[in-house]
């Protein structure tokens, strides 16, 4: 009896699109646009209006007709959503006052959401991190995978319906395994050729012997990871290599011609701080692809 092909269920019914209504955030919109087409999925775009500050005597809530803030954010939003290329698919409005780590988790519980789609600026070096205040709130905080367009994204495919290339950068962790499901399952869906990437750091003072056999060793780790029944059009590729993880993987995307990149980012206990350290790699990665990244977040490890 010949094998079932086990091709790999995501489920993406609602997309979440977080908006400050900048030009950064209007890159961001085509990618959901494009997803939920793809998928049937519902896109709410969202916006958190900021929280009022603080007074010394506590005061009573504003009324919502009342409130300012809240009057000129659905006014914001609507001519924002007016213009916005939403043709041809299912979406809702999206106001909360509140912090923004807050506020958007709570939308995520509260709307089922499957996938987060956000814009960033990354303005720094390589060993430099920022993706703007909010991306990095979002990016380490929600419990859903998340897709950064970053200020270097030229690669357009996905806001077009198609995919051809996907790269899935793995160091065989928990938390980058848990990112393999959604690098399959696109894959499967678009038709795409998946190359499973996995950089070790340095092995350069290992004898050569050694070497070799632990780059063997990796490879046959990583060439385990993909069920030989994925449901996959063409056969996977799988790439080791060694030096600076980001590095590389941003190299081998550009050498790959990839569409996307999917990764896995491990669970951090302050978002803001983490989004700074030298060797945060899934932001190293967001900051400078020329592709989207898709992050699929793990628990602690």
């Amino acid at each position: 009896m010949a094998a079932l092909q086990l091709v790999p269920q995501i489920s993406l019914r609602n997309i979440l699109f977080t908006t400050d209504f900048s030009g950064y955030a209007e890159r961001a919109l085509p990618y959901a646009v494009g997803l939920a087409r793809h998928y049937g999925a519902t896109v709410f775009v969202a916006h958190a209006i900021p929280p009022e500050p603080r007074h010394a005597i506590p005061l009573e809530p504003m009324p919502s007709e009342l409130d300012e803030l809240r009057f000129c954010a659905q006014r914001t939003m609507d001519t924002f959503v007016r213009s916005a290329p939403l043709a041809g698919v299912r979406y809702e409005v999206v106001l909360q006052k509140g912090a923004t780590e807050i506020v958007f988790q709570e939308m995520v519980k509260k709307h089922g959401i499957d996938l987060v789609v956000i814009a960033t600026h990354g303005r720094a070096g390589l060993k430099k991190l920022l993706l703007g205040s909010v991306a990095e709130e979002i990016f380490r905080s929600v419990s859903c995978p998340v897709l950064a367009i970053g200020p270097d994204v030229k690669r357009n495919e996905i806001a077009g319906g198609k995919l051809r290339q996907l790269l899935y950068a793995c160091d065989l962790s928990a938390a980058s395994l848990q990112a393999l499901p959604y690098a399959l399952g696109l894959a499967v869906h678009y038709g795409a050729r998946l190359s499973c990437v996995h950089v070790i750091e340095e092995i350069t003072a290992l004898p050569l012997y050694y070497r070799d056999q632990v780059l063997r060793d990796a490879r046959q780790e990583l060439e385990k990871q993909v069920p030989s029944n994925a449901g996959l059009s063409r056969e996977p590729q799988s790439i080791v290599v060694t030096g600076e993880p980001a590095e590389k993987i941003l190299e081998l995307a550009r050498d790959l011609d990839a569409g996307l990149i999917v990764m896995g980012a491990r669970h951090q206990g302050s978002a803001r701080l983490m989004a700074h350290l030298p060797w945060a790699c899934a932001h190293q990665v967001v900051c400078h692809a020329g592709c989207p990244v898709l992050t699929v977040r793990a628990g602690p490890q």
